[in-house]
């Protein structure tokens, strides 16, 4: 590890729940359900385009993988703001790349919807496309 882990404050992830939001909603128009943001890392349901050649080698990451391309706008817009807020120390808050679930029937996406906004009881920051941000109890 180059760093030490970042623990983030909970005016920092309310900060990253918006700046993640904007970023993935309003600037890329991507239909995201579902965000949280924990003390130590973040979890979002969004629907992605489709990759239609996952072997066509010359075209741009977003072509080729757009989970990968768009989370890393994401975080590198969250990381920005929330260092330009002064809420967390420059130079990085998320970790490279991060592990990639697509979701594969109904059943299993209103799994992980409901996954997703229980970690406000742990004390993240979550973002619900039916309730707007959702704060943890004592916040």
């Amino acid at each position: 590890m180059k760093r030490s882990p970042v623990h983030l404050p909970l005016a920092a992830r309310a900060g990253a729940v918006e700046a993640i939001r904007h970023a993935l909603v309003d600037v890329h128009g991507l239909e995201m359900l579902a965000l949280a943001v924990s003390e130590e890392h973040l979890h979002v349901l969004v629907r992605l385009p489709v990759v239609k050649k996952p072997t066509a080698l010359r075209r741009g990451l977003r072509e080729r993988d757009p989970a990968r391309y768009f989370m890393g706008i994401a975080k590198e817009r969250s990381a920005k703001k929330l260092a330009a807020d002064g809420l967390v120390a420059p130079g990085g808050v998320w970790a490279k790349r991060g592990k990639i679930v697509a979701i594969v029937d109904r059943a299993h996406q209103v799994h992980v919807y409901r996954y997703i906004l229980r970690h406000v009881r742990e004390g993240a920051v979550a973002w619900s496309y039916r309730e707007g941000v959702l704060m943890p109890a004592g916040a």
